[in-house]
């Protein structure tokens, strides 16, 4: 799966499964995580697009909508339609604000203290500019 960044959503783009594996819980669990994370960056919405054909599988999948006065468009033979994707709001969203060490962290692991953290206790070095 791949998630694009804009100022104002996310957008859901190539979600790959195994044919095997779609008619199982992977694309909700693999779905789930993603909007964890969309979530805790504080997005409240994001887009997809989706080949039409597939709207009865997305639409059965999770809550989203097919997005009004955006017509169908076509690239590679397929037809496409727009979703848009309602993100509830992470109760423990990242601000601009949060605790520098925070936002420095890895990907994902907010809560767990990271590796530039341990460097705090380094002794400072003086004169010498960053």
């Amino acid at each position: 799966m791949r998630i694009r960044w804009f100022a104002e959503f996310a957008k859901l783009e190539r979600i790959a499964l195994l044919p095997c594996e779609r008619a199982r819980p992977g694309l909700r669990v693999l779905l789930a995580d993603a909007f964890e994370l969309v979530s805790r960056k504080g997005y409240r919405r994001m887009t997809g697009q989706i080949q039409a054909r597939l709207w009865p599988v997305w639409s059965r999948t999770f809550r989203c909508r097919l997005i009004e006065n955006r017509p169908p468009f076509w690239f590679s033979g397929y037809e496409y339609r727009e979703i848009e994707i309602p993100i509830p709001k992470h109760p423990k969203a990242l601000a601009m604000n949060e605790d520098p060490y925070r936002i420095i962290r890895p990907e994902g692991a907010w809560d767990e203290p990271g590796v530039l953290e341990a460097s705090v206790t380094r002794p400072a070095k003086e004169g010498r500019a960053a």
